[in-house]
């Protein structure tokens, strides 16, 4: 994983204490973290606190990495044609906010109702969808 962004200082202007605390207010962004990460790894001094804030934030970076969607890859047994999926997840964004067809699911006005929402508005991102509890709003609008 490639944290380190060289390009800006958005961070520059603060002491490690208060970065501290904007990685603490920003612990599900990764983008503020991995800003955070870049300015201690490259332009602080490496003394005890700031060492152990950077291990801080690198593995939080590691674990929202983790728990992001993983598309599922594929691959072909040896001994036949089979294709079988494999490190894929259980359960999909969509099943997870509610949508469901066939003869248990929604009817077609709350599934489009929930299909513009996930077109027409933001997603929080790195939201992990195995926390995502069946039917959770997350912010979109298709009540």
């Amino acid at each position: 994983m490639t944290l380190i962004n060289i390009m800006s200082r958005l961070y520059e202007q603060f002491w490690h204490p208060d970065l501290r605390k904007i990685a603490v207010e920003n612990w599900n962004n990764p983008y503020t973290l991995k800003e955070i990460y870049s300015e201690l790894y490259l332009y602080r001094t490496k003394k005890k606190p700031v060492l152990d804030l950077i291990s801080l934030v690198e593995e939080r970076l590691l674990k929202l990495e983790s728990e992001c969607f993983r598309f599922p890859s594929t691959e072909l047994s040896g001994d036949s044609d089979e294709m079988k999926i494999v490190d894929g997840q259980q359960k999909g964004l969509l099943l997870a906010i509610g949508y469901k067809t066939g003869l248990y699911g929604l009817h077609e006005t709350p599934r489009r109702k929930i299909l513009d929402s996930l077109y027409t508005k933001e997603i929080p991102k790195y939201t992990a969808v195995k926390n995502i509890k069946v039917g959770e709003n997350l912010g979109l609008a298709y009540d």
